[in-house]
């Protein structure tokens, strides 16, 4: 069907800059974090985005990265929330008090998924400095 390819015909032509991308694309995942669990997101995204790395020089690390932040905090909003039974489940806590006491962790969760897709430094640097 060429939706790859389309899509990287589309995001050159509108000249989108990579934080945008990420940006859109940190909210697609969030919203399919709501009614998917995570490896079905992965393999939903993943491929469709993988040819726009090269057009819109995009690291494939800080890709990665933002990718495991947003499932991880999908992971934790109803209602497939996966986490949140779990930690109900071996805390034999109902999962409304589950979700309040989560709330402080996926709040700075999502601050932290705004630094390192606005700052890609953020979460290069140590790749940088192992890999030369």
């Amino acid at each position: 069907t060429r939706v790859a390819v389309r899509m990287v015909e589309a995001a050159v032509a509108m000249d989108v800059q990579a934080w945008q991308f990420l940006l859109i694309l940190c909210t697609i995942m969030l919203l399919l974090g709501t009614v998917l669990e995570g490896l079905s997101i992965v393999l939903i995204i993943v491929p469709l985005v993988l040819p726009l790395f090269g057009p819109l020089d995009i690291n494939p690390i800080q890709f990665a990265i933002v990718v495991v932040i947003s499932i991880e905090i999908a992971m934790l909003t109803p209602p497939v929330g996966l986490n949140l039974f779990v930690l109900s489940g071996v805390t034999n806590a109902p999962v409304n008090e589950v979700i309040r006491g989560v709330l402080p962790f996926l709040a700075l969760m999502i601050l932290l998924l705004i630094a390192v897709t606005f700052l890609p430094d953020l979460s290069l640097w140590l790749p940088d400095f192992v890999l030369g």
